[in-house]
């Protein structure tokens, strides 16, 4: 098994989407799907990969520049 983590600036929307969808328990709402899924696609997102297929993904929102959380 090979992990990796990999950071993208952007395009990530479809991705974010895909992933939501399978977590449908822990992310139902479909109006904040598609708004974590317009952030993936806008902004930087970290991906983890298990032996090259996406596992997971993380959306980093700049609040404001001296503050940023983590979806």
């Amino acid at each position: 098994m090979t992990l990796t983590i990999t950071r993208r600036e952007s395009g990530c929307g479809a991705l974010c989407a895909a992933i939501l969808a399978d977590l449908p328990d822990w992310f139902g709402l479909p109006e904040s799907n598609a708004e974590y899924a317009a952030l993936a696609e806008a902004g930087p997102s970290w991906i983890a990969m298990k032996d090259g297929a996406p596992i997971a993904i993380m959306i980093l929102l700049v609040v404001i520049t001296a503050i940023a959380s983590a979806l």
